[in-house]
Formats: structure tokens, sequence, C-alpha cells
């Protein structure tokens, strides 16, 4: 979801781990030659929607681990949830309404669908995307108080304890 951190915490991991880290979002506006807001506006969410999922597909077709920052938007494609699913950790980085309206409140960066009303907009995306995202997820780290390095230390260890579980035959 928008403002919850996921490329700042990505960053973080993926320099921690000592891995590469790629923005689904920054990836997109690469491909494309214009923002994501640039992409809305001249050829609608359904457009961007098909260059996420081929962003996200043609980087989880890598052979390299590669930390993921995807668009709070691209587990609601059933595509994007099976490929997902079938290469990847994904990890939710849960909050409430309220700290995500603060946070965007303070934010620089435009968010096309969360343009007008911005409390009704972030209510209706949480409303309309939570069963995906609990559905998607393989980790939850709630982050409603916590910093970056604290956010960070959480996905890291839950990732470490998963590997071992998986790892522990």
């Amino acid at each position: 979801m928008a403002g919850v951190g996921k490329s700042t915490v990505a960053a973080r991991v993926a320099r921690e781990l000592c891995l590469p880290m790629v923005d689904i979002d920054a990836a997109v506006a690469r491909t494309a030659g214009a923002s994501v807001q640039q992409i809305f506006a001249e050829r609608g969410e359904s457009a961007f929607r098909r260059l996420e999922t081929d962003s996200l597909c043609h980087t989880l077709n890598s052979e390299d681990s590669t930390v993921i920052a995807t668009g709070g938007g691209a587990v609601c494609a059933i595509e994007n949830r099976e490929a997902l699913a079938a290469s990847a950790v994904v990890v939710w980085l849960r909050s409430s309404a309220e700290v995500l309206i603060d946070r965007l409140q303070r934010s620089a960066t435009r968010r096309p669908l969360l343009d007008g009303d911005l409390s009704a907009n972030v209510q209706r995306l949480l409303r309309e995307r939570e069963d995906r995202y609990q559905e998607a997820a393989d980790i939850i780290v709630d982050v409603e108080h916590e910093d970056v390095a604290e956010v960070s230390t959480m996905v890291i260890e839950k990732l470490r304890l998963l590997h071992d579980l998986n790892g522990a035959d």
C-alpha cells in the first residue's frame, strides 16, 4: 500500500543482505520513458498494470536472488500473485489507514490512485486490497510504530527464520 515504506525498506534489506534491489515502479518508468504519474495520466491504469506485470515477471525470472519492491496494487492481478507465489517470498508491510494517511499527507510524492479525498481513497484501497495482501503474504510485518531500521531488521529476521524452517528437512 502506498506510504507503507516498501521502496525504502526494500533498499535497506537489499543492502544488508548484499543483494540487488529492483523497484518495480522505477523499472516501469524506465521502460516506458515516463513517470508513473505520466503513464496513468496519458495511458491509463490498465496500461500501467500491463507494464507492471511485465516488469515483475521479468525480474522474477532472473536467475539472481533480488529484493523487489512492488507497487501497492501489484498483488491485485492474479498473474502477479501466481508469479510471486511460484518464485518469491512475499513480505506484506502492514499498516493502518490512519498511519498511512498521516505519512501520505507529509509526502511530496503524488500517487494517482490517491488523488482527491486522500482519507477516503486510502480506506477504499485498503478494503479492496487487504484480502489480496493476506493471500499473497508469506511474511507479515506490522510497521505502525517502527522506523525503517526496525522494520528492515524484522523483515530480515523473519526471512531467516522462514529460510531455516524451509531448509530444515
